[in-house]
């Protein structure tokens, strides 16, 4: 995961090589660290309009099979296990369902 200053170096970068009328994707997922939901994506929107990319779409991306009307959610035996024992006192294990596409545009020419 990139630094909050590497992350702002990468999106003015970014915004230098694409041509006018280019678009930037950035691919972020919510995680879980020290027993806090993690969201990085206001983050990143943010940063990359400070740069000079205009936030301009957000997608979602499924990353687990669709049957149906259904999700298909696979755990291993021990992620069963520890769902199943309801007075575990950790986090339940965290299934990635999705991912966060952050779509940015460079609108104009001028060089920052």
């Amino acid at each position: 995961m990139l630094s909050m200053p590497q992350l702002g170096r990468f999106l003015e970068a970014a915004r230098h090589v694409l041509a006018p009328g280019g678009h930037l994707a950035v691919i972020t997922t919510a995680r879980h660290q020290r027993g806090r939901l993690v969201d990085l994506a206001p983050t990143i929107i943010r940063r990359a309009k400070r740069a000079g990319l205009p936030y301009i779409q957000h997608v979602i991306a499924i990353r687990v099979p669709i049957e149906g009307d259904m999700l298909v959610v696979q755990s291993d035996p021990a992620e069963l296990a520890q769902l199943r024992l309801v007075q575990a006192m950790e986090l339940p294990p965290v299934v990635s369902v999705h991912a966060d596409v952050c779509l940015f545009a460079r609108a104009d020419g001028r060089s920052r």
